[in-house]
């Protein structure tokens, strides 16, 4: 049974957690805001409990875990004792992972530094590490004890972090939340105007927060209520889903809404970077081939008919509003579908169908014995579609049907 209790944070709370934590597990990113936020607020906290490590991805190689476990061991942390992880998604997956193999479990709290992790990342329970080239390949399921979050950490975060975490936002009200699809859609011009602007001097934290709110309003035009209240429903989303289906055999799968699409254009980005010197960065944050992939997907439920135009339209035009891409130039179709052939969540034995119900998303999940004769008569890939705001569906389609609404948006041969 997965439980997940998540709240907002005043600076004071986060000193009094900083305070009682055994150690305290920082990425580099997050490092010198996190710093600002406790100095500002108190003089009281122990900068010996801070441990900087590399963010990103570099935090889940093997040998970055064996240096979060060698200073859990320096530290001298026994079963007892409450580990705080602060940073973005793949930092707090990789120091959870470490904790829950440590002494077979340290109770830990995530505090995350960037939108995508509050999201989505550090709900879930899940934890993972890279492994033979192989991404999340070795993990556990290991709930937080609490999630928390304090707002002023993700609204000092870089533009294209809050843009990229917002797609999944979008992919939330999608899936399970129509006010919360009303409110963004309500909101727009703000939401728009939030994920581009970095303000020339970012705003330091202040021991009253109400200061920092004003001038964050000021600078972004859109109030911090209203953010609180957008993030709370998307985070709400997926603790429903996920407390449905914990081990993700099931209705979890829904969450990779747009996932096969965009983890295929990462792939296909990963060998342009491989084979070109040139191309220092990828195009694509991964919150931004994400919402990419659910343009994609939109428009194949509509060619599919599941869909009709007008809600297919509607969402389209959020993420095109919003400056999401929406068409493929320069990806090759064959390669997207060969990628996607390969991704790890391409794999079901049953379709199943997520409906519409009265007091919220209602799942249901259905065998179908013919869907193996089906896969050996036709090349098809599975995907999470949409017939229309929370009602989803899982199916297996054609790779020629994937392959024409990948060259309508715009992809090479």
């Amino acid at each position: 049974m997965y439980t997940c209790t998540f709240r907002f944070v005043g600076a004071d709370e986060l000193v009094r957690v900083v305070n009682e934590s055994h150690v305290v597990l920082v990425d580099e990113g997050a490092y010198k805001s996190l710093r600002v936020i406790l100095e500002s607020a108190s003089s009281r906290f122990s900068h010996q409990q801070l441990c900087q490590l590399p963010g990103a991805e570099a935090s889940k190689e093997w040998d970055a875990l064996k240096s979060i476990l060698q200073i859990l061991t320096e530290k001298k942390c026994h079963r007892d004792s409450h580990v705080l992880i602060v940073g973005g998604g793949a930092f707090c997956d990789a120091c959870a992972f470490a904790a829950s193999i440590y002494m077979r479990g340290l109770p830990f709290r995530l505090l995350p530094s960037t939108l995508l992790a509050q999201v989505d990342a550090t709900i879930g329970g899940k934890t993972a590490i890279n492994f033979s080239h192989k991404k999340n390949f070795v993990g556990t399921f290991a709930p937080a004890q609490e999630v928390l979050w304090h707002l002023p950490l993700v609204l000092q975060s870089p533009a294209l972090q809050r843009k990229s975490g917002f797609a999944e936002v979008i992919k939330a009200a999608l899936l399970g939340d129509r006010g919360l699809f009303s409110i963004i859609q309500r909101h727009r011009q703000e939401v728009y105007h939030w994920l581009h602007t970095d303000p020339d001097q970012p705003v330091q934290s202040s021991t009253v927060e109400s200061d920092f709110y004003t001038e964050h309003q000021r600078n972004y035009r859109i109030s911090v209520g209203t953010i609180q209240t957008i993030l709370r429903r998307a985070a709400n989303v997926k603790i429903r889903i996920v407390k449905k289906d914990y081990k993700e055999s099931s209705v979890r799968a829904w969450l990779n809404l747009g996932h096969t699409f965009a983890h295929a254009i990462e792939s296909c980005e990963s060998h342009i970077q491989a084979y070109n010197s040139h191309t220092s960065t990828q195009r694509y944050e991964h919150g931004i081939a994400v919402a990419l992939g659910i343009y994609i997907a939109m428009e194949l439920s509509l060619s599919l008919k599941l869909s009709e135009t007008g809600y297919v339209r509607k969402v389209q035009s959020l993420l095109s509003d919003l400056a999401y891409p929406t068409r493929l130039t320069g990806f090759s179709a064959t390669a997207l579908i060969d990628a996607m052939r390969y991704d790890k969540k391409n794999k079901s034995k049953h379709p199943s169908s997520l409906q519409d119900h009265d007091s919220g998303p209602f799942f249901s999940f259905s065998s179908d014995s013919s869907l193996k004769e089906h896969q050996k008569k036709r090349q098809t890939i599975r995907l999470v579609l949409q017939s229309r705001i929370c009602k989803t569906v899982l199916r297996e389609v054609e790779e020629s049907v994937i392959a024409s609404c990948l060259l309508s948006l715009g992809a090479d041969a």
